[in-house]
Protein backbone atom coordinates (compact mmCIF):
# COMPACT_ATOMS: atom_id res chain seq x y z
CA UNK A 1 0.00 0.00 0.00
CA UNK A 2 1.46 3.11 -0.81
CA UNK A 3 1.44 6.17 1.32
CA UNK A 4 2.54 9.73 2.02
CA UNK A 5 4.60 10.80 4.59
CA UNK A 6 5.05 13.59 7.00
CA UNK A 7 8.35 14.96 7.97
CA UNK A 8 10.19 13.95 11.11
CA UNK A 9 11.34 16.94 14.17
CA UNK A 10 15.32 16.93 13.01
CA UNK A 11 18.37 15.94 14.63
CA UNK A 12 20.67 17.77 13.12
CA UNK A 13 24.12 19.10 14.23
CA UNK A 14 24.42 22.97 12.88
CA UNK A 15 28.12 23.23 12.67
CA UNK A 16 29.97 20.07 11.50
CA UNK A 17 33.91 19.80 12.94
CA UNK A 18 36.23 17.42 11.24
CA UNK A 19 38.03 15.42 13.59
CA UNK A 20 41.73 14.58 13.01
CA UNK A 21 44.53 13.79 15.18
CA UNK A 22 45.71 15.67 17.93
CA UNK A 23 49.30 17.00 17.66
CA UNK A 24 51.02 18.33 21.41
CA UNK A 25 52.94 20.80 19.68
CA UNK A 26 51.47 23.25 17.86
CA UNK A 27 53.75 25.36 15.26
CA UNK A 28 53.13 27.28 11.64
CA UNK A 29 52.39 24.97 9.40
CA UNK A 30 54.57 25.97 5.85
CA UNK A 31 53.13 29.22 4.82
CA UNK A 32 54.12 32.69 2.61
CA UNK A 33 56.13 34.52 5.43
CA UNK A 34 53.75 37.61 5.67
CA UNK A 35 50.63 34.67 6.44
CA UNK A 36 53.67 33.50 9.32
CA UNK A 37 53.58 37.19 10.41
CA UNK A 38 50.14 37.37 10.29
CA UNK A 39 49.70 34.54 12.72
CA UNK A 40 52.46 34.99 14.91
CA UNK A 41 50.84 38.47 15.42
CA UNK A 42 47.82 37.03 16.13
CA UNK A 43 48.94 34.55 18.65
CA UNK A 44 50.96 37.38 20.15
CA UNK A 45 47.82 39.40 20.54
CA UNK A 46 46.10 36.46 21.87
CA UNK A 47 49.15 35.92 24.60
CA UNK A 48 48.68 39.53 25.62
CA UNK A 49 45.26 38.53 26.52
CA UNK A 50 42.91 40.21 23.57
CA UNK A 51 39.46 38.25 23.64
CA UNK A 52 39.19 38.21 19.93
CA UNK A 53 42.25 37.03 19.31
CA UNK A 54 42.52 34.58 21.63
CA UNK A 55 39.37 33.41 19.45
CA UNK A 56 40.98 33.23 16.53
CA UNK A 57 44.32 31.52 17.57
CA UNK A 58 41.52 29.17 18.79
CA UNK A 59 40.32 28.87 15.94
CA UNK A 60 42.80 28.22 14.09
CA UNK A 61 44.27 25.36 16.20
CA UNK A 62 41.05 23.75 16.27
CA UNK A 63 40.86 23.78 12.35
CA UNK A 64 44.50 23.59 11.27
CA UNK A 65 44.31 26.74 9.16
CA UNK A 66 47.99 27.78 8.89
CA UNK A 67 49.18 25.62 12.07
CA UNK A 68 49.34 22.25 12.84
CA UNK A 69 45.91 21.22 14.15
CA UNK A 70 45.90 20.66 18.08
CA UNK A 71 42.40 20.43 19.30
CA UNK A 72 43.58 20.66 23.16
CA UNK A 73 45.13 23.84 22.89
CA UNK A 74 42.05 25.25 20.45
CA UNK A 75 39.72 24.07 23.73
CA UNK A 76 42.32 26.20 26.22
CA UNK A 77 42.37 29.36 23.98
CA UNK A 78 38.29 29.46 23.45
CA UNK A 79 38.37 28.48 27.12
CA UNK A 80 40.42 31.67 27.78
CA UNK A 81 38.56 33.97 24.97
CA UNK A 82 35.16 32.93 26.57
CA UNK A 83 36.51 33.85 30.26
CA UNK A 84 37.57 38.02 28.70
CA UNK A 85 33.92 38.01 27.51
CA UNK A 86 33.90 36.60 23.54
CA UNK A 87 30.60 35.95 22.61
CA UNK A 88 31.12 33.63 19.75
CA UNK A 89 33.96 30.96 21.66
CA UNK A 90 31.34 29.40 24.36
CA UNK A 91 29.59 28.11 21.12
CA UNK A 92 32.33 26.93 19.03
CA UNK A 93 33.54 24.70 22.76
CA UNK A 94 29.82 23.61 22.51
CA UNK A 95 30.11 21.95 19.27
CA UNK A 96 33.20 20.76 20.41
CA UNK A 97 31.70 18.61 23.08
CA UNK A 98 28.57 17.63 21.03
CA UNK A 99 30.32 16.18 18.20
CA UNK A 100 33.21 14.55 19.65
CA UNK A 101 36.05 17.14 17.69
CA UNK A 102 39.33 15.24 19.23
CA UNK A 103 37.74 14.86 22.81
CA UNK A 104 34.98 12.09 23.77
CA UNK A 105 31.30 13.32 23.30
CA UNK A 106 29.97 14.62 26.47
CA UNK A 107 27.02 16.46 26.16
CA UNK A 108 26.88 17.30 29.46
CA UNK A 109 29.61 19.65 28.75
CA UNK A 110 28.26 20.97 25.19
CA UNK A 111 24.84 22.04 27.45
CA UNK A 112 27.17 23.72 29.61
CA UNK A 113 29.04 26.27 27.16
CA UNK A 114 26.14 26.20 24.79
CA UNK A 115 24.08 27.73 28.42
CA UNK A 116 26.45 30.12 28.51
CA UNK A 117 26.37 30.97 24.53
CA UNK A 118 23.00 31.37 24.65
CA UNK A 119 23.26 34.12 27.02
CA UNK A 120 24.34 36.24 23.95
CA UNK A 121 21.32 35.10 22.37
CA UNK A 122 23.35 33.15 19.97
CA UNK A 123 20.67 31.33 17.38
CA UNK A 124 22.50 28.38 16.94
CA UNK A 125 23.52 27.99 21.09
CA UNK A 126 19.33 28.15 21.75
CA UNK A 127 18.74 25.99 18.62
CA UNK A 128 21.24 23.39 20.20
CA UNK A 129 19.95 23.57 23.57
CA UNK A 130 16.01 23.13 22.16
CA UNK A 131 17.85 19.71 20.20
CA UNK A 132 19.48 18.14 23.21
CA UNK A 133 16.23 18.80 25.55
CA UNK A 134 13.91 17.40 22.86
CA UNK A 135 16.08 14.41 22.03
CA UNK A 136 17.46 13.53 25.99
CA UNK A 137 20.80 14.24 24.73
CA UNK A 138 23.22 13.64 28.10
CA UNK A 139 20.20 14.92 30.06
CA UNK A 140 16.41 13.96 31.04
CA UNK A 141 14.06 14.90 27.82
CA UNK A 142 12.16 17.94 28.67
CA UNK A 143 9.74 19.20 26.17
CA UNK A 144 8.73 21.96 28.01
CA UNK A 145 12.51 23.15 27.72
CA UNK A 146 13.15 22.35 24.29
CA UNK A 147 10.07 24.05 22.95
CA UNK A 148 11.42 27.46 25.31
CA UNK A 149 14.98 26.80 23.47
CA UNK A 150 13.19 26.69 20.12
CA UNK A 151 11.16 29.64 20.62
CA UNK A 152 14.23 31.28 21.51
CA UNK A 153 16.05 30.39 18.71
CA UNK A 154 13.11 30.63 15.70
CA UNK A 155 12.53 34.33 17.38
CA UNK A 156 16.23 35.31 16.10
CA UNK A 157 16.08 33.52 12.79
CA UNK A 158 16.68 29.70 13.31
CA UNK A 159 15.03 27.95 10.60
CA UNK A 160 16.13 24.47 12.01
CA UNK A 161 14.16 25.97 15.42
CA UNK A 162 11.14 26.88 13.14
CA UNK A 163 10.75 23.60 11.42
CA UNK A 164 11.22 21.54 14.72
CA UNK A 165 8.75 23.60 16.89
CA UNK A 166 6.37 23.40 13.76
CA UNK A 167 6.70 19.66 14.04
CA UNK A 168 5.33 19.95 18.00
CA UNK A 169 2.93 21.65 17.15
CA UNK A 170 1.99 19.23 14.43
CA UNK A 171 2.30 16.08 16.52
CA UNK A 172 1.18 18.02 19.82
CA UNK A 173 4.37 16.98 21.65
CA UNK A 174 4.95 18.94 24.74
CA UNK A 175 2.37 21.66 23.46
CA UNK A 176 -1.23 21.05 22.22
CA UNK A 177 -1.48 20.13 18.51
CA UNK A 178 -2.52 22.72 16.74
CA UNK A 179 -1.80 22.89 12.68
CA UNK A 180 -2.29 26.48 11.99
CA UNK A 181 0.28 27.35 14.23
CA UNK A 182 2.25 24.19 12.94
CA UNK A 183 1.74 25.43 9.32
CA UNK A 184 2.82 28.95 10.04
CA UNK A 185 5.88 28.19 11.71
CA UNK A 186 7.11 25.32 8.98
CA UNK A 187 6.48 27.97 6.39
CA UNK A 188 8.78 30.56 7.39
CA UNK A 189 11.49 27.72 7.35
CA UNK A 190 10.27 26.62 3.63
CA UNK A 191 10.12 29.74 2.63
CA UNK A 192 14.31 30.58 3.57
CA UNK A 193 14.51 27.39 1.52
CA UNK A 194 14.27 24.53 4.09
CA UNK A 195 14.02 21.16 1.77
CA UNK A 196 12.48 19.41 5.55
CA UNK A 197 10.18 22.77 5.82
CA UNK A 198 8.94 22.30 2.42
CA UNK A 199 8.11 18.73 2.44
CA UNK A 200 6.00 19.25 5.61
CA UNK A 201 4.10 22.16 4.12
CA UNK A 202 3.33 20.48 0.92
CA UNK A 203 2.11 17.72 2.99
CA UNK A 204 -0.10 20.03 5.16
CA UNK A 205 -1.30 21.53 2.09
CA UNK A 206 -1.73 17.86 0.79
CA UNK A 207 -3.89 16.58 3.57
CA UNK A 208 -5.61 20.44 3.96
CA UNK A 209 -4.46 20.42 8.42
CA UNK A 210 -4.36 24.30 8.98
CA UNK A 211 -4.74 25.35 5.54
CA UNK A 212 -7.33 25.15 3.25
CA UNK A 213 -6.26 21.85 0.85
CA UNK A 214 -4.69 22.67 -2.10
CA UNK A 215 -2.86 19.75 -4.85
CA UNK A 216 -1.64 22.33 -6.85
CA UNK A 217 0.23 24.14 -3.68
CA UNK A 218 1.39 20.94 -2.32
CA UNK A 219 3.14 19.26 -5.27
CA UNK A 220 5.03 23.28 -5.51
CA UNK A 221 5.96 22.92 -2.23
CA UNK A 222 6.99 18.87 -2.56
CA UNK A 223 8.50 19.74 -5.82
CA UNK A 224 10.98 22.59 -4.18
CA UNK A 225 11.64 19.84 -1.47
CA UNK A 226 12.62 17.13 -4.21
CA UNK A 227 14.85 19.18 -6.20
CA UNK A 228 17.00 19.96 -2.65
CA UNK A 229 17.51 16.02 -2.55
CA UNK A 230 15.13 15.61 0.28
CA UNK A 231 13.17 11.98 0.41
CA UNK A 232 10.49 12.63 1.72
CA UNK A 233 9.12 15.34 -1.32
CA UNK A 234 10.57 12.75 -3.53
CA UNK A 235 8.20 10.23 -2.15
CA UNK A 236 5.30 12.30 -1.55
CA UNK A 237 5.52 14.02 -5.41
CA UNK A 238 5.93 10.42 -7.04
CA UNK A 239 2.77 9.29 -5.04
CA UNK A 240 0.54 12.60 -6.54
CA UNK A 241 1.76 11.29 -10.44
CA UNK A 242 1.07 7.89 -9.29
CA UNK A 243 -2.67 8.49 -8.10
CA UNK A 244 -3.28 11.20 -10.10
CA UNK A 245 -3.83 13.68 -7.61
CA UNK A 246 -4.15 17.48 -8.83
CA UNK A 247 -1.81 15.99 -12.19
CA UNK A 248 -2.36 13.60 -14.66
CA UNK A 249 -1.63 10.40 -13.85
CA UNK A 250 1.83 9.49 -14.53
CA UNK A 251 3.53 6.24 -14.01
CA UNK A 252 6.65 6.86 -15.70
CA UNK A 253 7.00 9.99 -13.51
CA UNK A 254 6.04 8.29 -10.14
CA UNK A 255 8.87 5.42 -11.14
CA UNK A 256 11.44 7.96 -11.09
CA UNK A 257 10.55 10.02 -8.47
CA UNK A 258 10.33 7.10 -5.88
CA UNK A 259 13.09 5.60 -7.02
CA UNK A 260 15.09 8.98 -6.22
CA UNK A 261 13.79 8.93 -2.92
CA UNK A 262 14.68 5.21 -2.51
CA UNK A 263 18.03 6.99 -3.54
CA UNK A 264 17.58 8.81 -0.48
CA UNK A 265 16.60 6.12 1.62
CA UNK A 266 12.57 6.68 1.92
CA UNK A 267 11.73 3.24 2.92
CA UNK A 268 8.34 3.19 1.68
CA UNK A 269 8.93 4.50 -1.66
CA UNK A 270 11.31 1.71 -1.72
CA UNK A 271 8.28 -1.08 -1.91
CA UNK A 272 6.20 1.57 -4.17
CA UNK A 273 8.83 1.13 -6.94
CA UNK A 274 7.46 -2.39 -6.83
CA UNK A 275 4.08 -1.47 -7.30
CA UNK A 276 4.21 1.06 -9.57
CA UNK A 277 6.63 -1.23 -12.08
CA UNK A 278 3.63 -3.82 -11.90
CA UNK A 279 1.38 -1.11 -13.51
CA UNK A 280 3.54 0.09 -16.14
CA UNK A 281 4.38 -1.41 -19.97
CA UNK A 282 7.90 -2.12 -20.98
CA UNK A 283 7.95 1.02 -22.92
CA UNK A 284 7.23 2.95 -19.89
CA UNK A 285 9.79 1.34 -17.62
CA UNK A 286 12.74 1.16 -19.91
CA UNK A 287 11.69 5.23 -20.29
CA UNK A 288 11.30 5.62 -16.17
CA UNK A 289 14.82 3.97 -16.02
CA UNK A 290 16.36 6.18 -18.43
CA UNK A 291 15.17 8.70 -16.65
CA UNK A 292 16.03 7.94 -13.07
CA UNK A 293 19.67 7.52 -14.64
CA UNK A 294 19.73 10.66 -15.99
CA UNK A 295 17.84 12.66 -13.02
CA UNK A 296 20.35 10.52 -10.44
CA UNK A 297 23.38 12.45 -11.27
CA UNK A 298 21.74 15.69 -11.44
CA UNK A 299 21.60 17.78 -7.64
CA UNK A 300 19.74 19.81 -7.44
CA UNK A 301 17.67 18.72 -10.22
CA UNK A 302 16.28 21.52 -11.68
CA UNK A 303 13.07 20.38 -13.07
CA UNK A 304 10.21 23.07 -13.70
CA UNK A 305 6.38 22.61 -13.24
CA UNK A 306 6.04 20.52 -16.58
CA UNK A 307 8.25 17.22 -15.03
Amino acid sequence: MLIRRSTNIMLIFLVVLLTTPLCSNPTLATEPDHVNEELKGLKAKAERGDARAQFFWGLRLLNGDGVIKDTTRAIEWLKKSTNNGNEFAPGYLGDIYYSGNGVPVDYRKALTWYKISSKYQNKASLYMLGLIYDFGKGVTKDLSLAIHYYTEAEARGSLYAAHNLGMLYFKGEGVEKNYKKAFSLLLKAASKGLPEAQSQVGYLYDEGLGIQQSYEKAREWYLKAANQGDGVGQNNLAYMYYKGLGVPKNLILAYVWFSLAAQNDEIDAKYAIYEVESEMTSKQLKRGKKLFSKWRIKKPYLFNSSN
